[in-house]
């Protein structure tokens, strides 16, 4: 049997993290229809169901200062992401600006395409369509998860909602990290593999017996 969904686990880095289970992200998409937050439920939609990182759903604004360990050397830099705004929204696709700025079109299934164009016709041109500092965001999702019945809601945060969508998506895809690769959009392949590496205790036993014959 797999760990109960929204179990804390500890990281190698000795960090909890959650795991949300199919169920617990679908009650917290009916919760937010239900209230008629249609803001809360497309920020849950967009990471959960189609992998977007935070920033790129509410953009932010960043001057990042550091010192590189190898030279020594001060190095200042400023980081700036639009968010998702009016404009981005088309037809069956949505264009997702990723750190770097690359720009990626991605395909949105119903029914968050349709809201999605309703959340845009509301808005103007150049205007986010989720205006929210990231911040705020995961006060949003902390309330959604303890809503839902989610153990431990107040360690939720944005990136689990990725997590669960590269796990879920890695049984979708067969374990095939190339696939899984290009629906995260990830640069470097071994990011993408830790939620392939990631099985179920039944997953492991499964292939273990199989092995073993």
């Amino acid at each position: 049997m797999s760990p109960p969904a929204g179990t804390v686990k500890v990281s190698r880095e000795g960090v909890p993290e959650l795991r949300l289970s199919d169920q617990e992200v679908g009650e917290m998409e009916r919760i937010s229809l239900e209230r008629g937050d249609l803001q809360g439920h497309l920020l849950i939609a967009l990471m959960a169901r189609r992998g977007w990182r935070v920033s790129s759903v509410v953009g932010y604004e960043k001057h990042s200062r550091y010192v590189q360990k190898k030279t020594g050397v001060l190095v200042e830099k400023d980081y700036s992401l639009p968010g998702l705004r009016r404009e981005d929204v088309g037809e069956d696709s949505v264009a997702v600006h990723m750190k770097g700025g690359k720009v990626q079109w991605q395909y949105i299934t119903e029914p968050y395409m349709s809201r999605l164009k309703e959340l845009a016709g509301k808005t103007y041109f150049g205007e986010r369509l989720i205006p929210w500092t990231e911040d705020h965001c995961n006060d949003v999702l902390v309330d959604y998860a303890r809503a839902a019945g989610v153990s431990h809601p107040e360690r939720i945060h944005a990136h689990r909602y990725r997590h669960y969508f590269g796990t879920h998506m890695s049984r979708n895809v067969g374990g095939d990290v190339l696939k899984l690769k290009s629906l995260m959009a990830h640069k470097d392949i071994r990011a993408t593999a830790i939620y392939v590496a990631e099985l179920t205790p039944e997953e492991e036993k499964q292939i273990l017996d199989a092995a073993a014959k």
